[in-house]
């Protein structure tokens, strides 16, 4: 020790000095330890062998881990490091006696360079009990300011004279206004004006007891005069004596959901006019006294009544609905539950006739039950049919039943894709608001009951749209041997039904829309395990053609024979079958068989039924053939889906604003930093290059596929990937039955969501096509 006690110049001082230096440093009640670079002591002073219970050549015989479980070898030496770096350290440790005990003690560290060696020159001194205290009291203030100030929601403390004493960070940004000139402030200068006089009437009933605590929205001001809605959670904080100490409040922004709430009022206003200009004639009754409560403008353009006229009355008092057919109508309704394509005769103001197809639904409106009219004027349709040839009955109705699947699969899907557009908007805006509504509040359950029904209407849509598809068949060489094995696979999966496929080596193929095929397929294969609930065996035979006397045509023709040993169909019904909207299930839709129907017609083929009770039924499908076998396709390698997630980037494309705003707040929720939009296909390319060129390339892209006057999703994503063969592309569509829907990949997409949205459906797509994404 005495080579260390030296003057900074080196030169030494007497022995006496030394001496007494020595002999203080041994006396201090401080804890004074010496230890090399290596972390060994070199000097331990009388303080530090009581506290240790070690006498002092034991202690220079070891090292600092040995008495400090803190400072194991490894973190000794990055200890030193930053003592070295540094100069000076204070640090609290454990230090531990020969009896095991733990003490804690702040140590005081200092480097030190003498004769070309390094030391460490620790004071230490042991922490009480009351300084431990005091340190885990000031820790757990600052936790709680820290909890305070990070809150989602604002906090507030109001004295009895209405003065706010506390407030955290977040109560301050709502207010705007710094946190020191919150404090102090009068609380009712920050609500609006229109309801301080409620609000005021509140506190005095709190700070009198007559209540304990209030809950209730309110508007607030900012300080720049901008408001904001706000839901309000207030109690007394009182004393161990009961008396007030003060009022706490924690407001919450609530200016989201009253956002929601006026875009729910909005897409109420969107059907509203969607009924009004409905190409249907369409009513809304009483149910009990039939008196109209609503009528929309096709209904009063073909009956010749005004609007006033017909509300309050019914049709009968009109003259409109004859008494027989009413009562003829309301007995269907009891018995079935529904009334379908109904033929009737009415009567229009000037006395005309007029002939229509009557479908009606008990509906519920605010918790009553309604009549729900929609009839298709088909006068024009009836006076063109009595004029054809009566001679060939047969012919004469499947062309008639041709041009009402047709007339109805326009109109309907007309009506139907507005309405999936206008539940893009409901449901995505429904979803949005149930993730931001707490469980427990009043609204949740409110909100789930719209969702429920919204998802209803949004089925009947799809099964809308998928009935009504429009146009030609976008067509390609396809292998019906391939789809028809596919289709038994997937319709039979998980069922009491055998397949058997009886499919020929030399089978030609046909050109076709391989999606509608498939479709036409599956609602066949659906049908006849629903006819075998009990278990059963549906065949499947392709055969070539050559001539098909049946059709009346000639020509080659790929015959598919789908057989089950079901319950039969009874003789009587197989006329109707392919009926739009004729059904025999519970809950059933009648657009299986007629989409079946309007299928295969639109392909040039023909569809025939036979049956027989007890023993099954028999489909029987001809389509033209190209001429041609293919080679069987190999099945495609599937990439097993992560589940990660994680896109910071996305670009949305659509041309319906409330459908864009919709999918942001959505993808936002879902932790997305960065959301553009744009409302074609060739904006979005654009948008994409400049990304790429910025090096802030989109993780995700999503496409709309039709853009009406403007470039669609499909040639967007095809640009696209000519940019960047890696971008990942979802699209976005209403009709789950869409070729491009069937061969995602095919035409350059990772993934699909369907309108309208769902915020978990949304986030399971985004998250499987990111997970499926080449890192």
């Amino acid at each position: 020790m005495d080579e260390l006690i030296s003057s900074r110049n080196g030169a030494v001082f007497d022995a006496g000095f030394q001496s007494l230096a020595g002999l203080a440093l041994d006396s201090a009640q401080d804890q004074i330890l010496w230890a090399d670079a290596g972390g060994r002591l070199v000097y331990a002073n009388r303080s530090v062998c009581l506290a240790l219970e070690y006498s002092r050549e034991e202690l220079l015989s070891m090292t600092v881990s040995d008495i400090c479980p803190d400072l194991p070898p490894q973190l000794w030496a990055e200890h030193w490091q930053q003592l070295k770096a540094a100069g000076q350290m204070v640090l609290t440790v454990r230090r531990r006696s020969r009896s095991g005990k733990d003490q804690l003690v702040e140590v005081a560290t200092t480097f030190v360079q003498q004769d070309g060696r390094e030391y460490s020159c620790a004071i230490g001194r042991a922490i009480s009990d009351c300084t431990l205290v005091e340190r885990d009291l000031s820790e757990a203030r600052q936790q709680l300011e820290v909890i305070f100030d990070t809150m989602q929601a604002g906090i507030v403390l109001v004295n009895p004279q209405g003065i706010i004493t506390f407030a955290n960070q977040h109560m301050a940004a709502m207010f705007g206004c710094p946190l020191d000139e919150l404090i102090g402030s009068s609380y009712s200068e920050h609500v609006h004006p229109d309801q301080r006089n409620v609000g005021d009437e509140r506190m005095r009933r709190l700070i009198a007891g007559e209540i304990d605590h209030v809950h209730h929205e309110r508007r607030y001001l900012r300080r720049n005069g901008r408001i904001f809605w706000g839901h309000l959670s207030g109690r007394r904080l009182e004393d161990a004596q009961g008396n007030l100490i003060s009022l706490v409040g924690v407001i919450a922004d609530i200016s989201e959901i009253k956002q929601v709430e006026e875009a729910l009022r909005q897409s109420e206003q969107k059907f509203s006019k969607a009924f009004s200009h409905a190409p249907l004639l369409m009513s809304i009754s009483d149910l009990q006294t039939g008196r109209h409560l609503e009528v929309n403008n096709r209904f009063c353009e073909v009956s010749g009544f005004e609007h006033s006229e017909v509300i309050g009355r019914t049709s009968i008092e009109l003259g409109w609905f004859p008494a027989a057919d009413r009562n003829r109508m309301l007995g269907i309704l009891k018995r079935e539950g529904r009334v379908q394509d109904l033929e009737v005769r009415l009567t229009a103001k000037d006395g005309r006739a007029v002939i229509c197809l009557y479908s009606a639904e008990i509906i519920n409106v605010e918790g009553c039950d309604r009549l729900l009219s929609i009839a298709l004027d088909i006068t024009q349709r009836i006076k063109d049919r009595e004029e054809l040839d009566h001679a060939n009955e047969c012919f004469h109705r499947e062309r008639e039943k041709g041009q009402r699947l047709e007339s109805l699969g326009l109109l309907a899907g007309g009506i139907a894709h507005d309405f999936n557009n206008i539940l893009t908007g409901i449901l995505g805006n429904l979803s949005l608001a149930r993730a931001m509504v707490e469980t427990g509040h009043p609204a949740a359950g409110r909100l789930e009951e719209c969702e429920k029904a919204a998802r209803r209407a949004s089925e009947l849509t799809r099964q809308l749209l998928t009935f009504a598809r429009g146009g030609q068949p976008v067509k390609k060489i396809v292998d019906i041997s391939r789809l028809v094995s596919e289709a038994v696979s997937f319709a039979l999966h998980g069922s009491k039904v055998k397949g058997v496929l009886e499919l020929s080596d030399g089978q030609w193929s046909i050109a076709a829309d391989e999606g509608q095929i498939n479709q036409a397929l599956n609602n066949l294969l659906i049908n006849a395990v629903q006819a075998m609930p009990d278990g059963g065996t549906v065949t499947v035979r392709a055969e070539n053609v050559v001539a098909d006397d049946s059709t009346g045509k000639s020509g080659l023709f790929v015959r598919l024979t789908i057989r089950d040993t079901g319950v039969g169909i009874p003789p009587d019904l197989l006329a109707k079958v392919f009926d739009p909207y004729f059904t025999t299930k519970s809950g059933g839709s009648g657009l299986g068989l007629a989409s079946v129907y309007s299928i295969v017609t639109r392909h040039g083929g023909t569809v025939q039924v036979s049956s027989e009770i007890g023993r099954g039924s028999e489909f029987v499908i001809c389509l033209p053939t190209a001429g041609e076998t293919l080679p069987r396709e190999r099945d495609k390698d599937v990439v097993p889906h992560s589940g990660k997630s994680g896109a910071e980037r996305v670009l949305v494309m659509d041309d319906e604003q409330m459908i864009i705003e919709v999918a942001s707040m959505m993808l936002i929720e879902q932790g997305c930093k960065v959301v553009d939009t744009c409302s074609d296909g060739a904006e979005a390319v654009k948008c994409y290059l400049e990304a790429l060129e910025r090096g802030t390339p989109y993780d995700v892209v999503i496409l709309d596929l039709t853009v009406p006057g403007g470039m669609g999703g499909l040639e967007a994503a095809r640009r696209i990937r000519e940019i960047d063969p890696q971008a990942t592309l979802i699209v976005s569509s209403g009709y789950s039955q869409n070729a491009v829907l069937a061969d995602l990949h095919g035409h350059g997409f990772s993934g699909a969501v369907m309108k309208p949205y769902s915020l978990k459906n949304f986030s399971d797509e985004l998250g499987r096509v990111l997970g499926k994404r080449p890192s």
